[in-house]
């Protein structure tokens, strides 16, 4: 449910307000995964970088067969 919220307000451009979701979430389920990526795709949005690729590394890590957050982590170092 909060993972739908954020996903939601993300698409509606309210970047903190689906970062606030997104945090929810993950404090529910520490291990879902499109959490971290769609928090760090928030965060790049938000012109920070650094937070972002931290989150596609946990994205990584959780699942490294996620194409999505190898593919969101190098346009993040791109952008640096």
């Amino acid at each position: 449910m909060l993972y739908t919220q954020g996903d939601y307000l993300q698409q509606q451009g309210r970047q903190k307000d689906a970062i606030a979701k997104f945090d929810g979430a993950i404090g529910i389920d520490p291990q879902l995964v499109v959490a971290y990526i769609n928090r760090g795709r928030a965060y790049f949005s938000l012109g920070q970088i650094e937070r972002a690729i931290k989150e596609f590394d946990v994205g990584i890590r959780l699942d490294p067969q996620y194409a999505a957050a190898y593919n969101n982590r190098g346009t993040a170092y791109q952008s640096l």
